[in-house]
């Protein structure tokens, strides 16, 4: 007869090769050096947001735009094979 053995996802992750957390967070001097550096950051970033969402909506507006151009296309040939 086998043992019944936990299961499987309920067993400890593995921890092999991994450096413990205090030893993987990065350095807090770099973090702190300049708190008016990490605001710029921070702003840049809401600014690329911003910008990429902008791009994004441009994007989706001319591919509707190409959509109805296309459909228009399609109607204006089918007018003329009937007109002839």
């Amino acid at each position: 007869m086998k043992n019944s053995s936990p299961k499987k996802g309920r067993s400890s992750p593995k921890r092999e090769g991994r450096a413990s957390p205090a030893k993987s967070r990065p350095s807090t001097s770099i973090m702190e050096d300049d708190p008016r550096e990490n605001a710029e950051l921070q702003h840049q970033m809401r600014e690329m947001d911003a910008e990429n969402e902008h791009v994004k909506n441009m994007l989706i507006g001319l591919n509707e735009k190409l959509t109805v151009f296309n459909d228009l296309k399609v109607d204006v040939e089918n007018h003329k094979a009937m007109l002839q």
